[in-house]
């Protein structure tokens, strides 16, 4: 997804000009944990997207292999599933903020277009959820199990295996930044990193 406006609700606003705009939220006081390229790091390279236009004049962009929760009538999560794989009449989750304004608590596709967009950037998240133009998606996209489990269980299992993380995260801070920054200027997404290095990585940094 693109961005230039990052807002944390429990955390000064962080600014990324060089993007182009999007808002982005962390609800329920969760915290960012890394920002990362679509399946990698924060990119300003051209890259695919998906545009999906919804109910109430919201409309979402990501990147193809980004997940995104599909909800029941009550804005109750029911399913995954990648942005490629979006389709007209699926139902998406609307934030609190935008449910105010829009007076909506999910949102319909009505339509799903392809397009090139300058520009990506995938945050993890504590709860492993975000907030892209008031629509609620899964902070997570494709890196490893694509094809080894379902669309529906993927983001979760990402989910659970980045828990050790989020521990460090909580006692620890500056360890996790560290392991942030130690991936700077790294073009690769993360599923070319693999495990290995990202174990190792936070290995080295913890016995630093």
């Amino acid at each position: 997804m693109r961005s230039s406006t990052v807002q944390l609700l429990d955390v000064p606003m962080l600014s990324r000009p060089a993007f182009d705009v999007t808002t982005m939220a962390f609800p329920d006081q969760m915290r960012q944990l890394c920002v990362v390229r679509s399946t990698g790091h924060a990119s300003k390279d051209a890259s695919p997207y998906v545009r999906l236009s919804l109910e109430s004049k919201l409309t979402l962009e990501l990147s193809p292999d980004h997940y995104l929760r599909l909800v029941n009538p009550h804005g109750e999560l029911e399913t995954h599933v990648l942005a490629k794989d979006a389709a007209v009449g699926m139902r998406l989750a609307v934030s609190a903020e935008a449910e105010a304004e829009a007076e909506v608590k999910t949102a319909t596709v009505l339509q799903v277009e392809r397009t090139v967009l300058a520009g990506a950037y995938n945050p993890y998240t504590t709860s492993g959820t975000i907030i892209v133009n008031g629509i609620e998606v899964s902070c997570h996209s494709s890196w490893f199990l694509e094809g080894v489990t379902s669309a529906a269980a993927t983001p979760l299992l990402y989910q659970q295996l980045l828990a050790p993380l989020r521990a460090l995260y909580s006692v620890a801070p500056g360890l996790v930044k560290s392991f942030c920054a130690k991936f700077d200027g790294d073009s690769r997404p993360m599923s070319e990193l693999g495990l290995r290095q990202i174990v190792g990585s936070l290995a080295s940094i913890a016995s630093a």
